[in-house]
């Protein structure tokens, strides 16, 4: 296309997705495109701090201080008047690690973390650098799962080793 006079700039695609709809209701202004950021920050965004927080801390109080912390940070609510996509990355990126989380528990919950995966890429072209730490971070996650597995399973079976080692002691003495 002649009009592109730099091919290699481009925008990340999902906070269009997000707009389109506001804009073909509201119709093109700034107001449309605003919503999707405060809808995220306001509502979606302190869920996902909260329930990151509950995982990690293992207290709802915690989880629910972290997420009104979000909520009410002045700064976080400035951003979120700008149609910019750091707001919609931060909040992919936030979902992704607590469906990693949730994985490492029920390996059910990495269909959406693939999803959320790839919609931070789509929300900001960076998120393409968190990747690797994203295979780290699982890699060190089911590592450490495996050993806590290992450490049950050798539990068990010392105790089974013990019981047939009784069994056969006492069914030498007899």
């Amino acid at each position: 296309d002649s009009q592109i006079v730099r091919p290699e700039d481009h925008w990340p695609p999902f906070y269009s997705f997000l707009i389109t709809p506001f804009f073909k209701i509201l119709g093109k202004n700034a107001f449309a495109a605003k919503i999707p950021s405060v809808f995220i920050s306001c509502l979606l965004f302190p869920f996902v701090v909260y329930a990151l927080a509950e995982i990690l801390s293992g207290s709802w109080i915690i989880g629910l201080a972290a997420g009104l912390h979000i909520l009410l940070y002045p700064e976080f609510f400035r951003h979120s008047l700008y149609c910019l996509s750091d707001i919609t990355f931060a909040f992919m990126v936030c979902t992704t690690v607590v469906l990693i989380l949730k994985g490492t528990k029920n390996p059910r919950f990495y269909y959406p973390m693939g999803i959320a995966m790839g919609l931070a890429y789509y929300a900001k072209g960076t998120g393409l650098i968190l990747i690797p730490a994203y295979v780290i971070s699982y890699l060190i996650l089911r590592f450490t799962k495996q050993i806590e597995q290992r450490d049950l399973q050798s539990d068990a079976e010392q105790h089974a080793s013990e019981l047939v080692s009784g069994v056969c002691v006492s069914h030498y003495r007899n």
